[in-house]
């Protein structure tokens, strides 16, 4: 499976759309570390895997409102880089 898209948005309930900046790829790995659970117990195969992915993927950050509009919103995004590459 490959991965389009890294996305690190929260909720707010004062968005009614999703807002995302860029980020770079370190910012990625990163956010990406910060979120997988196996990084304490196993942090060696947690940061080989986090990096593999961090160095080649587009990530963005920002907020979002109700999920079923921010994950449409996401999916358009992630088929709009998939296709600059």
């Amino acid at each position: 499976m490959t991965v389009d898209l890294v996305a690190a948005v929260t909720y707010s309930s004062e968005v009614d759309e999703l807002t995302v900046e860029t980020v770079s790829a370190a910012e990625a790995t990163l956010t990406l570390l910060a979120n997988t659970v196996c990084a304490s117990s196993r942090p060696e195969f947690a940061f080989s895997g986090v990096l593999a992915l961090g160095r080649d993927v587009a990530a963005v950050t920002g907020q979002r409102g109700e999920a079923p509009q921010a994950l449409a919103a996401l999916v358009d995004l992630a088929r709009s880089h998939n296709h600059q590459d």
